[in-house]
């Protein structure tokens, strides 16, 4: 059984986190991995197809725990890098609209969203 597990961490720092999680990745392919080969590859010297079957299926757990941990990995940067061309979409449409709040105040809303509000009294 998987389970998702989440933590917050800074929006700076997640391209750093997202690389320790690759290199989890590369150790285990590189150690865990490449040794249940060659127990397989050993074991077929001694004939033993019931050791090979047990060692394949590990081997095919730790792939598919790489390849959970290459999904997760993929999700996250697809997700940062389109919170980073929103980012610069934004910065990009903030200098080129020109805003006029003359007569107007800005409210904050209780979920954080703004709103101008016109003064009324400034119009007449």
């Amino acid at each position: 059984m998987h389970v998702n597990v989440s933590y917050a961490v800074n929006l700076e720092k997640l391209p750093l986190e997202v690389k320790k999680l690759l290199v989890e990745a590369r150790v285990a392919l590189e150690g865990q991995l490449l040794d249940s080969f060659e127990k397989m590859e050993g074991d077929f010297d001694d004939e033993n197809y019931f050791r090979i079957l047990k060692t394949t299926l590990e081997a095919r757990e730790q792939l598919y725990n790489i390849d959970m941990r290459l999904h997760d990995c993929h999700g996250i940067l697809s997700d940062y890098q389109k919170l980073l061309l929103e980012g610069e979409k934004t910065e990009e449409s903030a200098q080129q609209l020109p805003l006029n709040f003359e007569g107007s105040d800005i409210v904050v809303d209780e979920q954080g969203n703004l709103n101008l509000e016109t003064n009324e009294d400034e119009e007449r």
